[in-house]
Parts: structure tokens; sequence; C-alpha cells
């Protein structure tokens, strides 16, 4: 007799004794027949391996909601999966050991690169408090280097795109670029319907 576990449907893991042969595991799921309950798959753990019983077809609504780890993350299995350790690569009778809850979350926390626990003293908000002297008047920082406060801008001398006027210093020099223009289409330019050729 070893212990097993069984991942139900919704993603809860249930720890069992387990006492029939490798060969009969798709009963302890509820499955009358073998079929397609298959390994899918193996993890090492600890000089040992972790394998997963599954079935990859069903019906509609009855995917398995357990996150498996890496690489049958992006796999999907129907119903309850099984998960068995075992001493050997290849599974067989003798070399079945027992799995506990424990001995999967530890696995399982592993096989996704460690998870980081969030206590009282670690927990943060979005929005974290800015003191008041480096507040733009909206509550802005202005620390970051991005937003500016209305009042710097006008000290700095910064006038917003729409009221900005453009200001010719000489009007002589738009008279130069209106001959210099008359000048390049009397010499036929690229620009110049000379230059165009129609089929």
């Amino acid at each position: 007799m070893v212990k097993i576990i069984i991942v139900d449907r919704n993603g809860e893991l249930e720890e069992i004794s387990y006492e029939d042969t490798i060969s009969n595991i798709h009963k302890i799921t509820g499955y009358k027949t073998k079929r397609n309950f298959f390994d899918r798959g193996s993890w090492p753990w600890k000089g040992h391996y972790i394998t997963l019983f599954a079935k990859d077809t069903g019906r509609a609504n009855q995917e398995n909601k357990y996150d498996l780890p890496p690489p049958l993350d992006n796999d999907l299995f129907f119903n309850k999966m099984v998960l068995v350790k075992h001493s050997e690569m290849t599974i067989a009778e003798e070399d079945l050991l027992d799995l506990t809850l424990a001995d999967w979350k530890s696995c399982y926390e592993k096989l996704f690169g460690g998870f980081e626990d969030l206590g009282e003293d670690d927990s943060y908000s979005s929005e974290e408090e800015i003191p008041l002297e480096l507040q733009t008047k909206h509550g802005y920082s202005k620390e970051g280097g991005f937003v500016v406060d209305s009042e710097e801008e006008e000290e700095e001398g910064w006038v917003p795109e729409e009221e900005a006027v453009l200001v010719d210093s000489d009007d002589d020099d738009d008279e130069d670029d209106e001959e210099e223009f008359e000048d390049d289409e009397a010499d036929g330019s690229e620009l110049s319907e000379d230059s165009y050729y129609s089929d």
C-alpha cells in the first residue's frame, strides 16, 4: 500500500492510500476502463520521480483546472488526475513510493521556481504615500522626472503648442525662397512635369 495524490477536476488535491496495481490506477478516479488514461509525464524529485496519470480527451466543461508545472503546463487534461511517486524512471509495482501532499507541494514550488510569501509586513499599496514637498498640485510625484508641475512650466518659459505663434523675422527670406523655387522650375527639377512619363 502506497500514498498517492488525486487531483480533482476543480484543482483540489487529496492524499489517499492505494493498494491496487498501476495497471488499475484508472479505477481510483472512477473510470471503468483504462482507455486514454495514461502516464502523461514525470518530474524528477530528490532522486525519485513523480508521474502524472490523466486523460487528454473529454467533454467540454470537464477540463481539469489544476495548474501543472512545466513541461505539462500547456497541456489540457480532463476530470480527475493521479500523481504517483516512484524510484526508477520506468514505473514498476516494486518501485512505488509514498507521495504525500507535503512532498508534492515542495516539488511543485521548486518546479515553478519558488513562490514568495507576502506577509503583513511585505504587503504593499499601489498608491504609495508621497511627501507633500515632492507632490505636484495634482498629487503626482516630482521625483520621477516625467511629471512637471504647471508652476514650473511657467517659470521655465514653456508654452503649450496651441499658444505658440510662429513669427517671421525677415519677410525678405520668403521672397528669396520664391525666387529659388521659380529657378528650379525653369531648370526642370525632379518635380517638374517634364520628368514624368506615362504609358
